[in-house]
């Protein structure tokens, strides 16, 4: 279901999608920590703050709203080598007006993939534009040294490095930190902050962007750390609208996401995202996203779920979208959140009128609205749903 409380959502994965720029497309769900793909971090809107589950490599950082940069609260300790998971969070200089960030997770066993996230970003007037690129490393292009806290990658994208090059290193030596009290956690592992250095090639595809080439981004790698489960404080009741236009393999996917966040600084977001295929091409995942936050909601709707209407601020993201439930309430939930317990209810939806538009700088303009209603993944039943969270 739509609704995902329970923990912070704060693997390094997420905190390194953040590192790198990458908007938050849904905004204002509150997740159960996971190993997310490192190009996507879908929660609070910009802003991050917790912990993590036992046994993953999580950490637990402040983003600041103002800079934007990430920063460990360290209270001092004693040097360690570098263990398990280690997550990378970097930023660059401006591309076109576009801040360059990368961040993934490397050092994984088994199944889990390494990857890496390149992300071109860019904040105007309330409204985020951003674009990226992630990558499955294989795991004989990353060289790891933990005893000297090292590390060097080298990757090819594409047959010859026709779409790209990931060629860099990074080192430095590890300072254990304590990353406080944040919601009951507390934890402890090593940080290494520096300068990595290098060729950082890519093919974005575009007329826009065209070839990315970065030789130096500033940031940080940090290891696992083993700490207790921290709950998630308990949302304010907000509604939201998720849909999506037509599937396919072959042709990008459009999607519309709302949400609202936060029981005390109350947070809402609306973002068009754009999944571009990736089949022939050395990325796992290519996303392009136009976001918005706001103190008030750009979702209306009742209790009942019998209809919603969508709104945006203008200029890049404008339009708006009327929708009508169909069938039945859905409810799911309860789930344990600090302070109690946080519920949903959910409906089927179809876009009655309207039309919400997304003027992409790279991809040019985007535009949802009754395709919104079209079948999804194997003729199945439309995805748009209007959604409560009490």
């Amino acid at each position: 279901m739509h609704m995902r409380l329970g923990l912070i959502p704060v693997g390094l994965a997420a905190l390194t999608a953040l590192a790198a720029g990458a908007h938050a497309a849904g905004g204002g769900r509150i997740t159960r920590c996971s190993s997310m793909p490192s190009v996507e971090s879908k929660d609070n809107g910009g802003r991050l703050a917790g912990c993590s589950r036992k046994g993953s490599s999580f950490g637990v950082y402040d983003v600041a709203a103002k800079t934007g940069r990430a920063r460990a609260r360290a209270v001092g300790g004693q040097a360690d080598s570098m263990k398990g998971v280690i997550g990378l969070g970097f930023t660059g200089g401006l591309v076109h007006g576009y801040r360059e960030s990368l961040g993934g997770e490397i050092g994984a066993t088994g199944t889990t993939p390494d990857t890496l996230s390149l992300t071109l970003s860019k904040t105007t007037g309330g409204l985020t534009e951003s674009h990226s690129w992630a990558v499955a490393v294989p795991t004989d292009a990353i060289d790891i040294n933990r005893s000297t806290a090292s590390i060097a990658v080298d990757d090819p994208l594409g047959p010859g490095g026709a779409d790209g090059q990931l060629n860099f290193t990074f080192g430095g030596r590890p300072h254990l930190r304590s990353l406080g009290k944040l919601f009951g956690c507390n934890a402890k592992h090593d940080v290494i902050y520096g300068t990595l250095t290098g060729t950082i090639r890519l093919e974005s595809g575009d007329r826009f962007f065209k070839t990315i080439t970065i030789t130096r981004m500033t940031g940080w790698a940090a290891d696992t750390y083993t700490t207790g489960v921290c709950l998630a404080p308990c949302p304010s009741p907000y509604y939201s609208v998720d849909g999506a236009g037509p599937y396919s393999q072959a042709s990008p996917v459009d999607y519309l996401e709302t949400g609202g966040q936060g029981a005390v600084h109350r947070r809402y977001t609306v973002a068009v995202s754009v999944f571009d295929p990736t089949v022939g091409t050395p990325f796992v995942q290519i996303t392009h996203v136009i976001s918005a936050a706001a103190a008030t909601s750009f979702v209306r709707s009742n209790p009942r779920l019998s209809s919603a209407h969508v709104s945006t601020p203008g200029g890049v993201l404008s339009g708006s979208l009327s929708l009508k439930g169909s069938g039945g309430l859905h409810t799911y939930g309860a789930e344990v959140c600090r302070g109690g317990h946080a519920n949903g209810t959910t409906r089927y939806a179809t876009v009655t009128s309207g039309a919400i538009t997304a003027a992409f700088d790279a991809i040019g303009k985007v535009s949802l609205g009754a395709n919104l209603n079209s079948p999804g993944p194997g003729g199945s039943r439309p995805q748009t749903l209007i959604d409560h969270v009490s």
